[in-house]
């Protein structure tokens, strides 16, 4: 297995996950929480690294709220894009990097903030990756936001489904080159220890998409955007139903 990179697929990401619900639920939990959990305002901006940065929703966010950015993006059609929405809203990263995440360290910078979104389940090896990043935060209290493809909340909805046979053949990666089910699910106590032993503590978490993803297409169609959204949000921290969300929000720092 290859590390995975979405090359020639930015409009396909758009139009599937950003122009519907499952994104904007996806970014309302990522900003509350990043915006709850951030040091406070009137303190210095961040030097912030959006690693695997896709179509550039968090970078321009964080970029907005006067923290200096840099955009890593391994495909050159994710990070021309990334860099079109923060030109157009009129702040542009420090740098942009196109590079994957095991090429970053050897730029020699470290980060007060380092933000890895979706990136670790499309990797040959995840868990490897958690000690690169670390190594791109700052000594002493340097941060990571880290939301990662659950494997719980894909075992819960296949088991929901009724489809037996493919979880006893454990059938749950992604294949293809234009699919965009992850290729390697993430099981979170694996990835906890994993963390653990890269140095990094977790502090918060919240789940995102924790029961939109469950509901009847039927009842999807029905259902008011911004009354899942309001939902989303209620829930995406409560201890039942948190860890279904397809994706977990870890906020954790360097030990």
């Amino acid at each position: 297995m290859n590390d995975r990179y979405f090359d020639q697929l930015g409009s396909h990401l758009a139009r599937k996950i950003y122009a519907g619900p499952k994104g904007a639920i996806r970014l309302a939990v990522l900003t509350r929480d990043l915006q709850e959990w951030l040091p406070q305002a009137d303190e210095a901006p961040l030097q912030v690294l959006d690693v695997g940065a896709g179509l550039g929703h968090i970078s321009a966010w964080l970029a907005a709220k006067g923290h200096k950015i840099t955009v890593s993006e391994p495909s050159p059609d994710m990070l021309d894009a990334a860099r079109k929405k923060m030109d157009s809203a009129g702040t542009p990263a420090e740098a942009y990097w196109p590079l994957p995440l095991q090429d970053l360290p050897a730029q020699g910078q470290q980060f007060d903030l380092v933000v890895c979104h979706a990136v670790l389940e499309w990797l040959a090896d995840p868990h490897a990756a958690l000690a690169h990043l670390r190594s791109l935060m700052r000594p002493g209290g340097g941060l990571l936001s880290l939301a990662f493809y659950n494997r719980d909340a894909l075992v819960y909805r296949n088991l929901i489904k009724g489809q037996f046979r493919k979880l006893e053949r454990q059938q749950l990666a992604g294949v293809g080159q234009r699919g965009l089910t992850p290729q390697q699910p993430l099981d979170p106590r694996e990835l906890a220890q994993s963390a653990i032993n890269a140095g990094l503590d977790k502090i918060h978490e919240s789940g995102i998409r924790v029961f939109y993803d469950y509901m009847p297409p039927h009842w999807q169609q029905l259902a008011e955007e911004d009354q899942v959204i309001r939902e989303e949000l209620a829930y995406s921290r409560h201890p039942a139903y948190a860890p279904l969300g397809r994706y977990l929000h870890w906020w954790l720092r360097r030990d």
